[in-house]
């Protein structure tokens, strides 16, 4: 939770594990954690917490309430992610209806005004 939108990578997941009889599997973990909610895997290399991505989504309730549509550099300054991961949460968001990419642009996506 605490790396926010821009997620663990491997290396530190396993360094936050607590210390057992050997190597941790943490591709076996994040599995674990996709399945019980508490992750959500925008890629398979990109993950990050459900409440930071429940925090985005209200996020962008009030920024589309209030401005209408966005181009990536707004999401940016909104976010704070770089293009690197930027575009794949982008992509997650279109693939989920939360978003809809209007050339250049985004607009609200019909999950988002249903979710809650």
């Amino acid at each position: 939770l605490a790396a926010g939108l821009a997620g663990s990578d491997a290396a530190d997941l396993d360094a936050a594990l607590p210390v057992g009889a050997g190597g941790h599997d943490v591709a076996e973990y994040l599995r674990y954690l996709v399945a019980g909610g508490r992750a959500v895997a925008v890629t398979p290399d990109y993950h990050v917490h459900a409440d930071a991505l429940a925090g985005l989504r209200s996020s962008l309730r009030v920024y589309f309430r209030d401005e209408g549509n966005f181009k990536f550099a707004d999401f940016r300054g909104l976010t704070g992610l770089s293009r690197k991961l930027g575009i794949p949460m982008l992509e997650y968001l279109d693939a989920n209806k939360l978003t809809r990419r209007v050339g250049d642009l985004r607009v609200a996506g019909p999950a988002l005004s249903e979710d809650t």
